[in-house]
């Protein structure tokens, strides 16, 4: 799962755009741009997006790793 690409939908969901979300997250724009491009981010990172966004990122890793498990058997 690319982590970046998640965060993307979820705004695109919530209909936030990237300058209001780094307005949100007291960054600048071109980082967010940044942290969307990359397929991992640490795991604090992560959870501060979790709670600015009000969506649970790790469940979803883990929905998608629960995923992988079964269709590698």
């Amino acid at each position: 799962m690319h982590i970046g690409q998640l965060i993307k939908k979820v705004l695109d969901e919530k209909h936030i755009t990237v300058r209001e979300f780094a307005k949100m997250a007291n960054s600048e724009r071109t980082n967010m741009y940044r942290i969307l491009h990359r397929a991992s981010i640490d795991v604090s990172i992560l959870e501060r997006y979790s709670r600015i966004l009000g969506h649970n990122f790790f469940q979803d890793l883990s929905d998608d790793y629960k995923k992988n498990l079964h269709q590698s058997r």
